[in-house]
């Protein structure tokens, strides 16, 4: 008959609509799915105490509030009224966690819920726009993920008014944090429309570019251009991995080709700039005035994740995880960052990590009262690690005039002058790192071209070119300053005493490991003092608590003089003062050059290290080089690598004995190598 659907076909629009009225519910059952999953993230990574939850459940006052907070605080970076919240979400993961001795207990879930209610009631705000739109409704959103089922309705109504205090905007960490927060908001209001927007900005923001976030060489910029892998990008990777994580097997999954970029940051960024889970200041910028930031490389959490995301990169994950527990194989190799000017350079007894600046990056922040003292971070700041514990807290007794690296004077309160020469290059096993350096202020200054070479267990440090400008005196360079770890050794004298030495015709200072050997007849400073400090005295949110530290301080003093200066030092990993000897009576390499053209060495294995500064000829070793253009050169067996440290594509023409070469190097200062 007309009008009639054939059989097969009538039971084909059944079964249509029975899966278009599944939809709906095969959807929500994919949302609970991410919320369980963000939930077992939370109670699996966030550890609670009974006594702490027993204390805080007996503190808190009729009021729905706890004596020990200022509620009056509006301090822009350590928020103590925030804690409250911080403190809601720490009883409500003990009342959801099943293995918690407080899994819903009826009497936790009482002081919850009136502690929930005074912030409801009063919902705190911050000067700080950070605070009001990403981190109080990340706590909120945890708490409403703890306790979803549990809170009356007007409770969930009035937590979901906080949460949607987020706005996605912004680039980097602070875009994945706000746009994942409006994720959140769609998962708990069913709104698959914001779900949708806020993954596709995510997504977005997972990417290689040259403005924020990923660069190239993946380091990871925030804040413009400055290195942030470890405080920001800390944050952003963290995030994305963990949401990547939820999101899988969903229908709101990340692509393959946005996890492996992450990947890639681990592997060729993240992994590199630090020592097993330990890293230096120039990496988290700011945050170095925040207890515990050196430590912020700690990636062991994320392992499981990544692997269950990733499983055909297990075997990279147990090698990481391993470097992060500091047992098996360290990384090894030389690598240089042109786009945030850092270099490293791992060896298997040690780590060295050198920050510097150009006209291409920014100076280290100083913001919402945070790094009160750190005008010369970045300024060539040099750090050894062995097993990370050289540096780690120790910024509240830190002279900061006398930052690890830097060559500074005590009669001026110079700052940092960006110059254009700036780059590095290496073998990948080996490398040169290199820097047009100044420090300037009300006319007094200091100029000089440094260059720091890392190759056969040892870093050797040249500085040629050092000039002190009017009325700057009492020059100095400091080696390290770093954590005081037992005995100081100086080469044919007495061992120190506590306090300051001073040190003529010295060859070597042994301390910790690392024995440091001045390239030339100098005079150095040594201290080793205990040192009084307190956080607040780099950051004004942090504890005003006077802390003790010993700190060991070796510098090299620069006599005074009109005439530019010559001068150098080795740092080198030793077992004992027997190993120093051997290194000071055979270090391996001879200086070739070390003045205003060109800084260059060889080694006795044949390996060619030079920084042309300025179109000049070189004898180095067997070669005779010239060049037209400054370039960074290592030149191993028979293959040349190079790079532009002025960073603007010149076409560099070499001459190597009688042979020519026309090499265009790449204007964003990495490394290209031809066979010579």
């Amino acid at each position: 008959m007309r009008g009639e659907f054939p059989v097969s076909n009538k039971i084909l629009f059944l079964l249509l609509i029975v899966f278009l009225r599944f939809l709906p519910d095969q959807a929500l059952a994919q949302n609970q799915v991410i919320i369980e999953r963000y939930k077992q993230y939370l109670t699996d990574n966030i550890k609670t105490e009974d006594q702490k939850v027993n204390t805080l459940q007996t503190s808190l006052n009729k009021y729905g509030q706890w004596p020990d907070i200022n509620y009056e605080s509006n301090a822009n970076a350590y928020w103590q009224t925030g804690d409250h919240l911080d403190r809601v979400r720490y009883l409500s993961l003990a009342w959801a966690n099943p293995l918690s001795t407080n899994y819903h207990s009826s009497e936790l879930k009482v002081v919850i819920d009136r502690s929930l209610d005074h912030w409801l009631n009063k919902r705190y705000a911050n000067s700080n726009w950070w605070f009001n739109e990403i981190g109080v409704p990340m706590l909120m959103r945890d708490i409403l993920v703890l306790l979803q089922d549990s809170l009356a309705n007007r409770q969930f109504k009035d937590a979901m008014e906080v949460l949607n205090q987020f706005k996605v905007a912004g680039t980097g960490a602070n875009l994945t944090w706000s746009a994942e927060l409006g994720f959140f908001y769609g998962l708990l209001s069913n709104n698959s429309v914001l779900m949708k927007n806020c993954r596709k900005h995510i997504l977005n923001e997972i990417k290689i570019g040259t403005k924020e976030g990923i660069m190239p060489d993946y380091s990871f910029h925030q804040h413009g251009a400055r290195l942030q892998i470890y405080h920001y990008g800390n944050a952003y990777l963290r995030n994305n991995i963990r949401i990547a994580w939820m999101l899988r097997g969903t229908k709101w999954a990340f692509p393959d080709v946005k996890i492996d970029l992450l990947i890639d940051l681990i592997k060729n960024g993240w992994q590199w700039m630090s020592r097993g889970i330990y890293t230096v200041p120039g990496t988290v910028d700011r945050a170095v005035s925040r207890q515990g930031m050196l430590k912020s490389a700690d990636m062991l959490d994320l392992i499981p994740l990544l692997t269950q995301l990733r499983p055909n990169y297990a075997a990279l994950f147990r090698q990481i995880k391993k470097q992060q527990e500091n047992r098996g194989q360290q990384l090894l190799g030389y690598r240089n960052f042109p786009y945030s000017d850092f270099s490293a350079y791992h060896t298997k007894n040690y780590s060295f990590l050198l920050k510097t600046i150009s006209e291409r990056t920014l100076e280290t922040e100083s913001i919402n009262g945070e790094n009160l003292k750190g005008r010369l971070l970045n300024a060539g700041n040099q750090f050894l690690l062995h097993d990370g514990q050289e540096y780690d807290d120790l910024m509240p007794f830190w002279d900061w005039n006398k930052l690890p690296g830097i060559t500074n004077s005590a009669s001026g309160h110079l700052s940092i002058i960006k110059k254009e020469y700036n780059g590095g290059t290496g073998d990948g096993t080996s490398g040169i790192s290199a820097m047009d350096y100044a420090l300037g202020n009300s006319g007094k200054s200091i100029t000089a071209h440094k260059v720091w070479i890392s190759h056969k267990n040892i870093m050797l440090c040249l500085i040629a070119n050092l000039m002190f400008g009017e009325a700057a005196t009492d020059c100095f360079t400091v080696l390290d300053q770093c954590r005081y770890r037992g005995n100081v050794n100086i080469y044919e004298q007495s061992k120190p005493k506590e306090g300051i030495s001073h040190l003529k015709n010295t060859k070597w200072v042994f301390h910790s490991g690392f024995a440091y050997i001045p390239v030339y007849p100098s005079v150095m400073t040594l201290e080793v003092k205990h040192v009084k400090g307190s956080w607040s005295s780099i950051n004004r949110s942090a504890s005003n608590k006077i802390l003790t530290d010993t700190v060991f301080l070796l510098q090299l003093d620069h006599l005074p003089s009109k005439k530019p200066q010559s001068t150098g030092y080795v740092i080198a990993s030793a077992k004992n003062t027997a190993e120093v000897n051997r290194i000071v009576k055979d270090p391996g390499f001879q200086i070739s050059s070390n003045n205003k053209k060109c800084q260059s060495v060889i080694f006795t294995d044949g390996v060619i290290f030079a920084a042309f500064f300025s179109p000049s000829t070189q004898k180095i070793g067997r070669y005779n080089i010239s060049t037209n253009h400054p370039c960074l050169i290592v030149i191993n067996k028979e293959k040349l690598f190079i790079s532009d440290p002025l960073h603007k594509g010149n076409e560099v023409r070499l001459k190597l004995n009688n042979r020519e070469i026309a090499i265009k190097l790449p204007a964003d200062g990495s490394t290209i190598s031809i066979n010579i």
